[in-house]
């Protein structure tokens, strides 16, 4: 599993500097292992998993930790696929 300092030096690398709960950098931890390599397809019951766990442990996520968090994952990704992210977020939020 990546390490939660890895994690945090990424975002931190790309611009995204915020406090984060250690909590709430876990669960973004076990999300990014659980969806590396995988479409944007494979990702949406993932990032819905998690997105229940964290209710259930009584989390909650700002929409600007959001929004940071999605961009710094969609990075890497080709645009046709970054399209369908940003249309998934925009139904979210």
């Amino acid at each position: 599993m990546t390490k939660p300092n890895k994690t945090i030096a990424n975002f931190k690398k790309k611009g995204i500097i915020m406090e984060i709960d250690a909590k709430k950098m876990k669960l973004i931890n076990e999300f990014m292992e659980l969806s590396k390599g995988r479409s944007t397809d494979e990702i949406l019951p993932l990032l819905l998993a998690v997105s229940q766990k964290s209710r259930q442990m009584g989390l909650s996520f700002t929409k600007e930790e959001i929004l940071s968090l999605v961009n710094q994952l969609k990075s890497d990704l080709p645009e046709s696929e970054k399209a369908k992210v940003d249309l998934l977020i925009n139904m979210m939020l």
